[in-house]
């Protein structure tokens, strides 16, 4: 997507052969899934959705899915003025890198959240619930690094882990 304006999807979409949906170098871009899902291609680092050198957009009602704990399903680069709301992360990471201003409130995250090199963005009211494989070693369901401003707060944080066994789970953040 190119062009400014108001998408609505109707239908599921993916797995496809490349990344499912590709926003770039465009600004004014809103995306409302209705509760449909986009499924990246599972391998090779495709995702369900980028968004590249985009200025104020927003992702709505979406459920993002990959099958694949260690891929990407979302990717946000060089973009700003942002909101990502009331989604539903399924397994893999949601990647920011270099952004500022994003908004991300109410989502679900079966996924990890992961920030480098960005600025004033806003985590609050999400749900981290780590139903990721227990044998995979994480960081942590939240991940800011390079940043600055950022705000994370009344999020709910399950790692899943026992509390007991090292190594169980996913740190809370």
């Amino acid at each position: 997507i190119t062009t400014p304006g108001n998408y609505e999807l109707d239908k599921d979409i993916g797995p496809g052969a490349q990344t499912c949906i590709r926003v770039h170098d465009t600004n004014n871009v809103h995306i409302n899934c209705k509760n449909h899902k986009i499924i990246g291609k599972q391998s090779n680092w495709y995702l369900s959705l980028e968004f590249v050198n985009v200025i104020n957009f927003s992702l709505k009602s979406c459920i993002l899915d990959n099958n694949i704990e260690d891929y990407p399903i979302l990717k946000i680069s060089n973009s700003y003025n942002g909101i990502l709301q009331g989604n539903i992360f399924n397994k893999g990471y949601v990647a920011l890198e270099r952004t500022r201003n994003i908004q991300t409130l109410e989502n679900t995250f079966n996924a990890i959240y992961q920030q480098i090199t960005s600025s004033s963005n806003k985590i609050e009211n999400n749900i981290f619930d780590a139903q990721l494989d227990p044998q995979l070693l994480r960081a942590g369901l939240i991940v800011s690094n390079f940043g600055h401003d950022n705000i994370i707060k009344k999020n709910i944080i399950d790692g899943r882990s026992d509390g007991v066994t090292a190594f169980k789970g996913t740190d809370d953040g």
